[in-house]
């Protein structure tokens, strides 16, 4: 399992999702379609645990779980990418039910996170407040939805940052997103305060840009960069526009990004200096 990458992942979300979505467990898919494989074999194609991938067996799985036409295509193209060493950047759409899952699974995987961000506390250090106020914001998404998120970046911050061996997490933000008054003032202060708490544990490490310090590299552009275990493929970059999420492993853009993070760490006050 030495070249498992961030498209394995991906592909086993949107393969669990379907498979649930359709209502089936793993014992059922195997007992009504033994042709496809045994539940072993397809819990471990959700669960990013076979390079090998066989595109046919993807196309079956997604044909029982009644997927439309348009969907197996994508998850056809995504089974033999997942084998193509040359593949190496992945766009996902805003609006797809599974928007936030890859980010959540490779947060799960990851051993180190470092992330600079320009607008907005990271999800995975905000608040419930802070949390709630951004998805506030979002027209697009009912109250079922909102509170669907805010449940899901709980759930996704306890299991990076409690559960087993936390990762490592390493957080540059530009100073005004500290004093952006994002629900408000109080929800603001507190947000504050919840950093510099965060910024104790051994395994956080969070600093901010002053205005005074000028121009860093990479502002105006947030990123993450994720570290995944030994037996996966190496760092994974992600960032987000206002049309896509895109992940990529391409070995300039990785390097680019965690120079440029290291530059700003060195820039960068520690957020305990940081007047609430």
């Amino acid at each position: 399992m030495s070249d498992i990458g961030f498209l394995h992942i991906y592909l086993g979300i949107r393969l669990r999702d379907l498979r649930e979505r359709a209502g089936y467990s793993l014992a059922e898919v195997e007992r009504r379609a033994k042709y496809i494989g045994s539940r072993r074999t397809i819990g471990r194609l959700e669960n990013a645990q076979i390079y090998e991938v066989y595109m046919p067996t993807v196309d079956h799985l997604a044909q029982f779980y009644r997927a439309d036409d348009g969907l197996r295509e994508e998850l056809k193209r995504m089974a033999l990418s997942c084998t193509d060493s040359s593949v190496d950047v992945w766009m996902e759409p805003i609006g797809l039910p599974t928007r936030f899952g890859l980010l959540t699974e490779l947060e799960r995987k990851a051993t180190r996170i470092r992330v600079y961000e320009t607008e907005f506390v990271t999800g995975l250090l905000q608040t419930r407040e802070t949390a709630a106020a951004i998805l506030d914001t979002n027209v697009r998404l009912s109250e079922e939805d909102k509170l669907r998120y805010g449940r899901a970046r709980q759930n996704r911050k306890e299991a990076v940052l409690s559960t087993g061996e936390p990762a490592s997490v390493e957080l540059v933000l530009a100073e005004g997103v500290l004093q952006r008054a994002i629900g408000g003032e109080e929800t603001r202060r507190a947000q504050v305060r919840y950093l510099k708490e965060l910024d104790e544990r051994p395994n956080v490490s969070i600093r901010y840009i002053p205005h005074a310090a000028g121009a860093a590299p990479s502002s105006g552009h947030s990123f993450m960069l994720l570290d995944l275990p030994a037996n996966y493929a190496g760092p994974v970059l992600y960032s987000e526009s206002a049309v896509a999420s895109t992940y990529t492993g391409q070995t300039a853009a990785v390097e680019a990004r965690t120079e440029a993070h290291m530059e700003m760490q060195a820039m960068a006050l520690p957020i305990g200096e940081f007047q609430v």
